[in-house]
């Protein structure tokens, strides 16, 4: 009798695949989300040496979030039909090159061009690592898999402010891009290592280009009417121009999809009560979370006073509750529906937001923010987890795309919407702790309203 194989088995070669599809997933989103909220810290520096204003550098940031809210549903679809992990890997090398491009780029100009092509590239990888996933893991397992997904994702927002400070302080802003390169090229050798190509055999592989434009176009030019409002202001005939142009775009793209023969998107998907209703909470709770930071950063300091040192340790709750959330929301996910856990999570988020306007002493700061991040966190996560679970897994990347662009584009509009508002009130004469306060209470009654709907009608939201 010979010796024993050592070969492994079936069980446990897929359970090593399996790893590496997530580490491959994880890898992506650590590298958006880090190159984002690196770049923060970074812009007075790097407009220094390219001799610009921050305003005028201010596009590298605004530029990505352009393109990325922009082709977020293109690249979903384009997975969707033409492959998974094609689009994966594609949208790393893009997002890769780009990288370096802007680590290289002579001038501001150049810098912003290539940022707007690393948002294209992000716009490619996010919707494809909650497909890929959605695709490779059971349906059981598939929940935790997205969540700590979300986790590192989380992480990676969290140490960005860190480590692009470091690198800019240390051997220069273009490290920060630099840094990016080797993340990105382990993500796309894990990907064509572990993960298997998927598409939805059902569609040709062709692409509706003119729903593909007209709603490419109308995200864009909402985006940028709510980027240019806290500078240009609510009365701007620019803003007011591209919003409105903007609009009819997007109200004119159902039309437009109806005399398609293969849309670019399923218009039944908005008729899906469960997708609506949990993408509506989880953008609240998106919502919430961008407010909450830029209301409390001014809060903190401006109005109690703290030191940038002080306020930094408060947030820094906020940001390992967030971090956490992801993978807590991928085991609650196992156990229970969406429509349990994000009720509970928009609770926790809007009870914490009110707790905070009426908090004096900074030491209670801390626990509280822990529980908003823990709320705003699970909100979400969950919407992408529970999403994936009232679609047909050949539209998964469709669906990750349209709910990704609805968090982000939201998100952004009521950001904006937040600035403009907190602005208002104190040219009225209110104080800036009492406006703050009130706009917080509104975004904790949105909360906890949103939860009431969830566990009022959101009986289909498994």
């Amino acid at each position: 009798m010979g010796p024993a194989s050592s070969a492994p088995t079936p069980d446990r070669a897929e359970s090593r695949r399996l790893r590496g599809v997530l580490a491959a997933a994880a890898l992506a989103m650590f590298c958006v989300q880090l190159d984002f909220f690196a770049l923060t810290l970074a812009l007075p520096r790097m407009a220094s040496d390219l001799r610009v204003t921050t305003t005028d550098l201010q596009w590298a940031l605004s530029g990505y979030m352009l393109a990325l809210g922009a082709f977020l549903v293109l690249g979903g679809r384009l997975g969707d039909i033409f492959g998974r992990r094609l689009v994966l890997v594609v949208g790393l090398g893009v997002f890769g090159a780009a990288a370096v491009l802007c680590a290289l780029a002579p001038t501001a100009g150049l810098l912003i061009a290539f940022r707007i092509l690393q948002g294209i590239g992000a716009a490619l990888i996010f919707p494809m690592t909650v497909s890929v996933l959605s695709s490779s893991f059971p349906e059981q397992s598939r929940g935790r898999a997205i969540g700590q997904v979300f986790g590192l994702a989380a992480v990676g927002t969290a140490l960005g402010p860190f480590v692009g400070g470091l690198l800019t302080a240390g051997p220069g802003w273009r490290w920060i891009f630099w840094f990016l390169v080797p993340f990105v090229v382990a993500a796309a050798v894990v990907t064509l290592a572990a993960t298997r190509e998927s598409r939805d055999e059902s569609m040709p592989r062709r692409l509706d280009l003119v729903g593909a434009i007209v709603l490419s176009a109308g995200v864009a030019l909402v985006t940028y009417a709510v980027d240019r409002i806290p500078t240009s202001g609510l009365a701007s005939p620019l803003v007011w121009a591209t919003g409105l142009a903007g609009l009819a775009l997007l109200v004119s793209f159902p039309l437009v999809e109806g005399h398609v023969r293969l849309p670019l998107i399923d218009m039944g998907l908005f008729r899906n009560i469960a997708f609506v209703l949990v993408t509506a909470v989880g953008t609240m709770a998106n919502v919430a979370y961008a407010g909450t930071v830029f209301l409390a950063t001014l809060y903190l300091q401006d109005v109690r006073g703290l030191g940038p040192l002080t306020a930094g340790l408060v947030f820094l709750g906020l940001s390992v509750a967030t971090g956490f959330a992801g993978p807590l929301a991928g085991w609650l996910g196992v156990r229970y529906s969406a429509r349990v856990v994000m009720t509970i999570a928009n609770s926790i988020g809007g009870l914490s937001l009110l707790a905070l306007t009426f908090s004096r002493a900074w030491g209670a700061y801390v626990p509280v923010f822990c529980l908003c991040g823990l709320g705003f966190g699970l909100g979400w996560s969950f919407a992408n987890i529970g999403t994936q679970r009232v679609v047909r897994p050949e539209r998964s990347g469709e669906a990750a795309g349209v709910t990704q662009t609805v968090l982000i584009v939201i998100a952004g509009i009521g950001l904006a919407a937040t600035a403009t508002t907190l602005e208002a009130l104190q040219s009225a004469g209110h104080a800036p702790s009492a406006s703050i306060e009130v706009i917080l209470r509104v975004l904790a009654g949105g909360l906890l309203l949103s939860a009431a709907l969830l566990g009022a009608f959101g009986r289909h939201a498994r």
